[in-house]
């Protein structure tokens, strides 16, 4: 008997994973089918865990890095924007704008906001690869379980 929220999870589409990576594509995979351990061929998931879990934490990493790369630009993008709106004047005062208005008017341009977006997603995706990771590290210990409580038995 599958247990409930075992039950919602299988079902669930929050398990499958999607991202899309400028130099690898699209990646897509249900990670509750990828956790799954078959007893019968516990020496073959022992020897292909190392793999999985490398490729994702290789594309941690790679979505980290992109992380940083997306703050950097996201800096650029705002002191481009601040820049431009400093020397403008206030219509109603025909006087510059005051600091706070600038920082205000930075948050709403539209190229300061794609910019934004693009950094959530981006973590996202990395946050969704570290939870992965996490659990192929449990994945790992409950083979190594079996594994070791079926040397016993025989």
């Amino acid at each position: 008997m599958m247990r409930k929220l075992n039950k919602i999870a299988s079902e669930s589409e929050l398990t499958t994973i999607n991202i899309t990576h400028p130099q690898l594509g699209k990646i897509r995979f249900n990670l509750f089918d990828e956790l799954i351990i078959n007893e019968q061929v516990v020496n073959r998931e022992l020897s292909e865990q190392p793999s999985t879990y490398a490729y994702l934490g290789i594309l941690h990493k790679k979505l980290n890095r992109m992380v940083k790369s997306q703050e950097m630009e996201v800096e650029k993008v705002y002191s481009k924007v601040f820049l431009e709106n400093k020397e403008t004047l206030n219509p109603l005062t025909n006087r510059v704008h005051s600091q706070d208005t600038i920082k205000e008017m930075v948050k709403s341009n539209a190229k300061y906001r794609s910019a934004i977006k693009k950094l959530h997603d981006l973590e996202y995706d990395k946050d969704l690869i570290y939870v992965c990771l996490n659990s192929f590290e449990q994945r790992a210990s409950m083979i190594q379980s079996i594994s070791a409580n079926n040397r016993k038995i025989s």
